[in-house]
């Protein structure tokens, strides 16, 4: 309350006394202003005002009005935030500074802000010290409550070279919640993996492993904290993935061209070598890395674009075209095998996906977690990934009940097939053996479609357009054989891709934690404590600002001479030296 009086009012004061008994302040102009307060009882958390002096006097004022405040501390700037940090901890500090400026008409430095950010993560979230002490106890009452669920850690017994009986340093732990789990048995053969940076007071890493649901929704497998993306931490958290939480063979796994994740992908022991999985790079990075190799939008447009093509003679349309236009662009791609990035040349494996965006699209799901503290991130991913089921669930029940056989992305997809196949004309070529002709036309579409044939073999499934094998989904060609002939696309459609899939995806049950004084009694947890790596703390829990940055790298520099006595430390303009 002082401090906010002396803000409001653009006063000062200092602190005589201050301790956990008396506190002492007084005005700092020796005005004669003067507050002192006692606390009336151990447990009381605020002072009595025992003897005060005021106002202040009317001499007691400022020539010019500060831009800055000390009074506006972290303290006060992380009270005021906290209900703003509280909805959402991935705040930018920039939006907190413009908070405070609008509230109290002063400008804080970003040090200072950020700084009032980490107290109101720590008073809302729990103190980040602490936290990795509370993450077992958590994790003993999770694995409790949620059968099935599989947590691994990865602990270092020495603290600075000197070892602490039951007391443990932190360096990794893997989490892969029950339901998700079972969930992935009835998903596409696909997973995306991705790494994303922890933005609180320890550094480290969030590992994040998806697949794709019936209606190419993400599905989370599994996470991971680890020190950083490397060899070893990946290499670490796909084997985990392999041991605890996946069997399944002919497995995709898309990832980005992270040396770390290609020597782990390679590796025998970890499990996800060929015909295991298959491995597959995502386009966009590889997109973004050919831009970056000859400084080209339009190159990183067009081999995207090449990249998508189903058919033989467009990708070799394409990749002339490119060729063409920068002979360094093709270099590049063919570095690449084509299996790697073409769905031509996929054999079906993606389902049509290209690109790690659903990893990347789950971070939204666990929007704000990064800036928490470890055991805070942690809960926060059980409660978010809970919510998604529990909507996910009751769509695909409701579509159930109502008896609709696929779920609403396939059923778009069809739909929109299906206008199309309005327009094609099919020709019977064997009816025993059911080989037609489809012939495109071009209808009220606008563009150069149309005329073009596909043949369509029903008893093989395939298409000359390539699209059910890349898709495992009937194409318009597919469908218009279908209309003509009263034949059901079903047969078509990969069973993963309908609604009994969808169904039972997310039909397992995550049940709610007891109260954390529950733990003791109900999940005891008998292990080591756990302490954070003071090697993995932030810049001491302080970022530097960009002018002391600048001053750091002034002082790095070696001092220039003078270019009049050639002494250091000083310039011509105010060398004493005579001119020579």
């Amino acid at each position: 309350m002082v401090k906010m009086y002396s803000i409001q009012r653009n006063q000062f004061y200092t602190t005589v006394t201050s301790n956990d008994g008396v506190l002492h302040l007084r005005c700092k102009k020796k005005c004669g202003w003067m507050l002192r307060g006692t606390k009336s009882s151990e447990h009381s958390r605020g002072f009595t005002i025992v003897t005060y002096k005021g106002l202040h006097r009317e001499t007691c004022i400022s020539e010019v009005l500060s831009n800055d405040h000390p009074h506006l501390d972290s303290s006060v700037i992380a009270e005021y935030v906290k209900s703003f940090v509280r909805k959402d901890p991935s705040l930018k500090v920039e939006f907190i500074q413009e908070l405070i400026s609008k509230q109290f008409h002063f400008d804080v430095p970003y040090r200072r802000t950020w700084y009032a950010k980490e107290k109101a993560i720590a008073e809302i979230f729990g103190d980040w010290e602490s936290s990795y002490g509370r993450l077992p106890h958590f994790m003993q009452a999770l694995l409790r409550s949620n059968p099935g669920t599989c947590v691994v850690w990865k602990h270092k017994a020495l603290v600075d070279g000197v070892y602490y009986s039951n007391m443990e340093v932190f360096e990794r732990v893997f989490w892969a919640f029950g339901p998700c789990i079972d969930g992935i048995k009835h998903c596409m053969p696909v997973i995306c993996i991705d790494g994303t940076h922890l933005y609180g007071k320890y550094k480290g890493t969030l590992l994040v492993s998806t697949s794709v649901d019936a209606s190419f929704q993400v599905f989370p497998i599994a996470f991971a904290v680890v020190e950083g993306e490397n060899t070893s931490s990946w290499s670490w958290f796909l084997g985990c993935i392999r041991d605890r939480v996946t069997q399944r063979d002919d497995l995709c796994v898309i990832f980005d061209r992270h040396p770390g994740i290609i020597a782990a992908m390679n590796d025998p022991n970890v499990g996800f070598t060929q015909p295991r999985a298959y491995h597959r790079f995502c386009v966009r990075h590889i997109a973004s890395n050919l831009k970056t190799h000859v400084r080209s939008n339009d190159m990183r447009d067009m081999f995207k674009a090449a990249a998508y093509q189903r058919q033989e003679r467009k990708l070799q349309a394409d990749l002339c075209f490119i060729g063409e236009a920068c002979p360094k662009a093709i270099e590049y791609i063919a570095q690449v095998p084509f299996p790697m990035w073409s769905l031509f040349h996929d054999s079906g494996r993606r389902y049509g996906i290209c690109t790690t965006n659903f990893s990347e699209t789950f971070n939204n799901v666990l929007k704000g977690s990064r800036f928490l503290p470890i055991m805070s991130l942690v809960e926060l991913s059980f409660h978010r990934v809970n919510k998604y089921f529990t909507l996910r669930r009751e769509s695909s029940e409701a579509r159930s009940d109502q008896g609709l056989p696929y779920p609403p992305k396939v059923t778009a997809i069809l739909e929109k097939n299906t206008a199309k196949a309005r327009y094609h004309r099919v020709d019977a070529y064997n009816r025993r053996l059911h080989i037609y002709q489809v012939t495109t036309e071009r209808g009220e579409r606008v563009g150069n479609k149309g005329g073009h044939k596909h043949t369509v073999n029903w008893q093989l499934r395939t298409c000359t357009c390539n699209k059910p094998k890349i898709f495992h989904l009937p194409c318009s060609h597919v469908l218009a054989v279908c209309a003509t002939y009263s034949l059901s696309e079903r047969p078509w459609v990969d069973p993963l891709l309908q609604s009994a899939a969808y169904m039972n995806t997310y039909a397992p049950q995550f049940w709610p934690i007891p109260g954390e004084t529950t733990w003791a009694q109900w999940a005891q947890y008998v292990g080591p404590k756990l302490i954070p790596d003071g090697t993995m703390i932030r810049g001491k829990g302080r970022p530097k600002s960009k002018r002391i940055r600048n001053e750091m790298d002034d002082n790095n520099r070696p001092p220039t001479k003078c270019s009049r006595c050639h002494e250091q430390g000083h310039n011509r303009t105010t060398c004493r030296s005579r001119p020579t």
